[in-house]
Order: C-alpha cells, then structure tokens, then sequence
C-alpha cells in the first residue's frame, strides 16, 4: 500500500528513487549522491531540531537511561495460591503458554 508516494512500514528496502523522494518529502539538505549512497546527515547543533532533543533529554534528566531501584516488597503468595494446575496436574502435559495463563489467572484471582 502506498501513502502519499510512500510504502508502508512493511517496505524492508528503499531503491534509489525512493530515497530521493524521502529526502524530498522530509527536506533534507542532502544531494541525490548522499542520499541514495545513505549518507548519515545530523542537523548542526544550533538547529531547531537538535535544539529540542537537547532540550527534551535534559527535561528527561540526562542522556543515560536511569532505572528506578526503589520498589514495594510484596510477599510470595502460597504455591497452592497460584500453582495449582501444576500441583493437580495428574501427569498431563501442557504447554507453557497454558500454564502461564492458568498461573497468571490463578494470581489475578486475589
């Protein structure tokens, strides 16, 4: 399918005319030579765009993913609370997606 001359996301290739309409499309200052050769181009740092990003990972405090340490202790149900189909199985198989649910239903009965 094709939006306003471009594929969809299920496109895996662009061809040399379509990088050429993409840069195009976005006004990128790159040359036909640099855009099918895909040449990387970054907006000077004093750009409204970079300006922005800088701005926006500053407002997100930094440039490094921080992950949140501090977290509830929540206490280990019962094994018969969650587990019960593995407990009652009577030696029947079943596939781990079964047994997740069944688990994770067990869990959410609370």
């Amino acid at each position: 399918r094709r939006v306003h001359g471009m594929t969809t996301h299920s496109q895996k290739k662009f061809g040399g005319e379509e990088l050429i309409e993409f840069r195009n499309r976005f006004n990128l200052p790159l040359s036909d030579e640099q855009a099918t050769s895909l040449s990387f181009y970054k907006p000077a740092d004093t750009s409204a765009e970079m300006v922005y990003l800088h701005a926006k990972r500053q407002a997100l405090g930094g440039y490094l993913p921080r992950r949140e340490t501090q977290a509830d202790v929540v206490a280990v149900p019962a094994l018969s609370a969650y587990a019960q189909f593995a407990l009652a199985a009577d030696g029947k198989e079943m596939s781990t997606t079964m047994a997740f649910v069944r688990m994770l239903g067990g869990l959410l009965k609370d």
